[in-house]
């Protein structure tokens, strides 16, 4: 039985320069969405119009609610901080907003702006290289038939509720920890140490554990929120690209780890921007386009033979181009 690993190194490729490939990628790849004429046409963009008339009805209603909530605790005696630490949480930590208006969107309307967005990057390439041969991704991926009828939207709102209550169950749980007499100032850094190894190495995770241990800890809990936030939102912009390739678990798992450091950089521009009131939902079909862009960059075009895919799975899984290709 092989011992346990107490001290992580970060990931092979993670770096501050993949961090920072990741965020330029996320302005090149929104300059690309913008020059295509006809994103504006398609239907979620249109369908996102509608959906936000209705997230302002919901943000009137929540904001209501919590107001009233808040007067009753302040009539009822409550202090300053646990009326504000209530907003706090409406804002910072469940999300509310994002969660109802994610809630009505249409996964087979993200796969129609990802798929016909890499065919425009795809006319772009070949366009700027007329004398070269440009290898295309669109095809390929758009021969891969999804299934997108059914029972999709359905499992997909089940996913977002289930994620909902995990995330929210979390942060509710450290609230609580974090109260406790004598140990509760130990909940914030260890967690903030526990999540963030996989990513950074153990050795800076003990900084940003001395460091929470000193600063006001609600900056952690955001940095979390917003690491965890990015995650989720990498996971959703992937999928189109995902459901049509057959990777694995494993290789999947893989291939997300070795492109960490970019798609940390690439997310989490789009995380904050997907948070803002009333146009979160056109930033987030925006990402989406952009998300075309990464892909050419981060991967390679899948073979046209059917029995070479498999190999090419875990070639990709497991990928050691330089970031700057």
């Amino acid at each position: 039985m092989p011992s346990p690993i107490f001290l992580s190194r970060p990931p092979p490729g993670f770096s501050v320069a993949a961090i920072a490939r990741g965020m330029q990628l996320t302005f090149v790849g929104s300059y690309r969405a913008l020059q295509n004429p006809e994103l504006p046409k398609y239907g979620y963009y249109r369908k996102a119009m509608v959906l936000i008339v209705w997230s302002l009805g919901l943000e009137l209603g929540l904001r209501l609610a919590f107001g009233i909530l808040r007067w009753g605790l302040m009539l009822c005696g409550a202090s300053a901080s646990v009326v504000d630490s209530l907003m706090w949480t409406l804002n910072e930590v469940l999300l509310m907003r994002q969660f109802l208006i994610m809630l009505c969107n249409d996964p087979r309307l993200m796969d129609d702006v990802f798929v016909r967005s890499l065919q425009f990057v795809d006319l772009t390439n070949k366009q700027k290289h007329p004398n070269e041969s440009v290898r295309l991704y669109s095809p390929i991926i758009e021969m891969k038939e999804v299934n997108v009828a059914g029972n999709m939207r359905m499992s997909s709102c089940k996913r977002l509720l289930r994620r909902f209550a995990k995330r929210t169950l979390y942060f509710l749980g450290v609230g609580v920890l974090s109260r406790i007499p004598r140990v509760g100032m130990l909940v914030v850094p260890l967690i903030a140490f526990q999540s963030l190894q996989s990513y950074i190495g153990s050795d800076s995770a003990i900084g940003v554990f001395l460091l929470a241990m000193v600063l006001p800890q609600h900056y952690f809990l955001v940095l979390l929120a917003v690491m965890n936030g990015s995650r989720a939102l990498m996971n959703d912009l992937l999928r189109p690209y995902f459901a049509r390739l057959p990777f694995n678990h494993s290789s999947k798992r893989l291939w997300f780890q070795n492109r960490q450091a970019v798609l940390i950089g690439f997310g989490f521009a789009f995380y904050l921007l997907s948070r803002l009131p009333y146009v979160g939902l056109l930033v987030y079909g925006f990402a989406s386009a952009a998300t075309a862009y990464l892909v050419t960059k981060v991967t390679d075009p899948p073979p046209e033979n059917q029995m070479e895919l498999g190999v090419w799975t875990e070639q990709q899984s497991l990928w050691t181009k330089p970031i700057y290709d």
